[in-house]
């Protein structure tokens, strides 16, 4: 009997100070939510992040909604993917996934679009803009998030983003690309301004044919005697000369 009153005796005061800890931590205002921590926000403004947040953010840390805020930031259309935690005692890290342009689209106003054909607004705030611009080809609609309906500009899209994935040197050597039915996909070098005929298919294997070509051109200085190139013909490469 001496035992279990022990035991009994152990266990409330022990229920005690877990509840007397609990009610203690909530009213202490050093768990109040005082910073917010932002990880890979660099297309989303912080001011707005911080704005979507800001109510939940002034709450107890205990009580702060985390699938509230997620739900919240992943309206914004350069949001992919969000995951919000608490840093105890008094911070929230917001940890984003932002879509990646892989293009600019000139069409009332400045736009981005992803690999995945999915409009982006606001990339004047982008560090440096170094993105291909698609050229030729209008939108047809503008709510970013969407994915764009043009299926040339989501083809283009497409292009880009494998071969920013496979060859990023050459990804960052095209200045504008286009699309037509007749001679397939285009792009113009950021260097001299050369346009180059790619064709509609085996565009991965001429693009990496383009780099050696087009860095010979330079070292060789006969760029500047070349009006275009045409690699839609299989394993040739045609340089049209200036007259």
């Amino acid at each position: 009997m001496q035992k279990t009153g022990k035991i009994v005796f152990y266990s409330t005061s022990l229920m005690l100070i877990v509840l007397h800890l609990s009610q203690w931590i909530q009213n202490q205002q050093a768990f109040s939510v005082q910073e917010i921590l932002l990880v890979g926000a660099n297309l989303v403004p912080k001011s707005e992040i911080r704005q979507a947040v800001e109510e939940e953010a002034r709450k107890h840390i205990f009580k702060v909604d985390l699938k509230r805020i997620e739900k919240r930031l992943n309206t914004f259309p350069q949001v992919k993917k969000v995951r919000v935690s608490r840093v105890f005692p008094n911070s929230l890290r917001i940890e984003l996934e932002e879509r990646q342009p892989v293009a600019l689209i000139i069409d009332n106003g400045i736009w981005g679009v992803d690999a995945e054909g999915v409009l982006l607004p606001n990339l004047q705030s982008v560090r440096g803009i170094d993105f291909p611009v698609i050229v030729g080809l209008s939108l047809q609609h503008y709510v970013p998030g969407e994915v764009v309906k043009n299926p040339h500009i989501r083809e283009l899209a497409e292009i880009l983003g494998e071969l920013r994935q496979q060859n990023p040197a050459v990804y960052h050597l095209i200045s504008e690309i286009t699309m037509n039915n007749l001679t397939g996909v285009q792009v113009t070098l950021m260097t001299r301004q050369v346009p180059v005929i790619l064709g509609k298919d085996r565009l991965m294997h001429k693009f990496n044919k383009l780099k050696p070509l087009y860095q010979y051109l330079l070292v060789t200085d006969e760029i500047d005697s070349v009006r275009y190139m045409d690699l839609r013909y299989r394993d040739q490469i045609v340089l049209k000369r200036r007259s």
